[in-house]
């Protein structure tokens, strides 16, 4: 099994999806024992995220835009996205807003994977 993870929920390929929401603490064990296993792969898009998680964790995920190609049946995406929707999308990539949001803009979910049966 391995570990996406994720700054927006996605579905990048046919299958069966299985999304729950989860509290931080649960996102940041979850997170932490991926890494800490060799379990974990990055696709966190955004400065922010990446901060935080290295506040967290004392580790500094590379910001990684690329598409999740190579999704397998029992693997897992955690989810760290924004509570909201930004109105403007520049403030995405704006790095002043990037310092300003902290781990209360997010919200954390656990999505299980499996092919289709």
């Amino acid at each position: 099994m391995r570990v996406h993870l994720v700054n927006s929920a996605v579905m990048p390929k046919e299958g069966v999806y299985r999304c729950k929401k989860i509290p931080r603490e649960i996102f940041k064990s979850l997170l932490s024992q991926a890494y800490e296993n060799g379990h974990l792969l990055n696709y966190i898009g955004y400065e922010a995220n990446s901060r935080i998680i290295a506040e967290w964790c004392d580790v500094r995920l590379p910001i990684c835009r690329d598409e999740i190609i190579n999704l397998k049946s029992g693997d897992i995406l955690l989810v760290m996205k924004l509570k909201y929707r930004l109105k403007d999308a520049r403030l995405k990539t704006d790095s002043a807003f990037q310092k300003r949001l902290n781990e209360d803009d997010f919200e954390f979910f656990l999505v299980e994977y499996s092919d289709l049966d």
